[in-house]
């Protein structure tokens, strides 16, 4: 009783320890995140925080094993990242070639997705090949720039892999020199990873990952990292008209907006931003162009890329969304919190809204966990609630970020999330229920 009650206390101090070394760090290094000295100068777009690769932004983020009889493992990372682990062991390859071979073929595509003796990269949202290139250590940059949405690597065959694209069921085939396979067979054979039984289903004609029985993950606690207004403002309207910026505040709001047709606003209750540039220039709107225009933008607003994925986008409506990822799942939170959300809203303007903190250290949460239901009986209950299967596009796992009794922490409870009618919402959000820890 006396180790409980103490435990959180040195656990808040320990918190408390590690923020001040943030804030160290900020006063040793000021170009990296800025100040409101006005200047003619721009805040270098790549610095310590924000200095990750275009192909881990765009890197898929779920792994699913089959063995030799074909049976499927959900793969979640504990200390292990898996899809980093399988990416590391696909930088050497040599000689690639592509053939289509299938397409508008259901019974193919699915017979793929379950190819034995395979690891199976899925991505939320489609992806280009320039984009597995970049994944692939630039191996794949004379292939077409072919759509993909997942990527296939066995781990019997060492002369082939393959890419599927969920639009007409397409399946490439891609030829490579034959390279050495021990060290992705090497993968599953550690202690690390943690394996969930698993099948990949259609659902309403797409594929999704669906876990065949109940199985527990822990709910925790992140010390976040938080920017300052002043880094922003720095950032984002220190150009030409710079000391023309003008600074308006009303409640928990704070706007600014400089000469440019630029505006930034702070909420500060919610922790959120939203820049609007009047007078941008969005380029061409191709997939390719969304995603390198998006990560660009990623790297100028200077926020933390530590764990940030691609998690969908919206070619028609011209919108991107990143999301922070947490043992593999992606963050959910209220007022997007957990979300950098971009969108090109016509010639002139772009829109983005992210938050100032971002989650970056783990804090021990003691031994509680959280039963996630399998993926049917979700979907069953929420059938029986009147909703209706067919307006079901996705469905995973995510974790939903709260405020913690401490204003340096928050905690991130696993629960299942619905994309219904085009729009995300937890399990427990569309069923009326809480989520409880054992």
């Amino acid at each position: 009783m006396k180790f409980r009650k103490y435990l959180l206390p040195t656990l808040l101090t320990i918190a408390v320890l590690l923020s001040l070394a943030l804030s160290v760090a900020m006063w040793l290094n000021p170009a990296r995140y800025g100040s409101r000295q006005q200047n003619n100068t721009k805040t270098p777009a790549k610095t310590e925080s924000v200095n990750k690769s275009i192909g881990y932004v765009y890197s898929p983020v779920q792994a699913v094993y089959a063995d030799q009889n074909g049976n499927q493992e959900l793969l979640i990372n504990t200390s292990v990242n898996t899809v980093a682990e399988i990416k590391h062991q696909m930088h050497d390859y040599q000689d690639a070639s592509l053939k289509t071979i299938s397409s508008k073929s259901k019974g193919n595509y699915v017979e793929a997705l379950e190819r034995p003796n395979s690891f199976l990269l899925n991505y939320t949202s489609t992806v280009t090949m320039k984009m597995v290139d970049a994944f692939v250590n630039n191996r794949f940059k004379d292939l077409p720039n072919y759509e993909v949405d997942h990527i296939v690597v066995p781990t019997d065959d060492s002369e082939h892999l393959y890419l599927l694209a969920d639009k007409e069921y397409k399946i490439y085939r891609i030829s490579i020199k034959k390279h050495n396979l021990e060290g992705l067979q090497q993968i599953m054979q550690g202690g690390n990873i943690r394996k969930v039984p698993a099948a990949v289903h259609m659902l309403n004609n797409k594929p999704n990952v669906y876990t065949e029985n109940s199985f527990t993950l822990q709910p925790y606690r992140y010390l976040v990292s938080s920017q300052s207004e002043d880094y922003y403002v720095s950032r984002l309207l220190n150009g030409e008209n710079s000391q023309n910026v003008r600074v308006k505040k009303q409640g928990n709001n704070t706007s600014y907006t400089d000469g440019n047709n630029r505006q930034l606003n702070f909420n500060e209750k919610q922790k959120m931003v939203n820049y609007s540039d009047f007078q941008a220039k969005p380029g061409s709107l191709s997939l390719t162009s969304l995603l390198t225009g998006g990560y660009n933008n990623l790297v100028t607003l200077g926020v933390s890329l530590d764990n940030v994925r691609l998690y969908d986008h919206n070619l028609n409506s011209h919108m991107i969304t990143y999301r922070y990822f947490v043992e593999g799942f992606p963050v959910f939170g209220n007022n997007g919190q957990g979300s950098i959300t971009m969108q090109n809203v016509n010639t002139e303007t772009v829109r983005y809204r992210f938050p100032l903190t971002s989650p970056q250290v783990p804090i021990p949460n003691g031994n509680s966990t959280v039963t996630m239901l399998p993926t049917q009986t979700v979907i069953d209950r929420l059938k029986e609630l009147g909703y209706k299967e067919r307006s079901i596009s996705q469905i995973h796992i995510g974790y939903s970020l709260k405020k913690d009794s401490s204003s340096m922490l928050v905690k991130l409870t696993p629960e299942w999330y619905i994309k219904y009618n085009g729009k995300w919402q937890s399990y427990s959000q569309m069923s009326g229920t809480t989520v409880t820890t054992n």
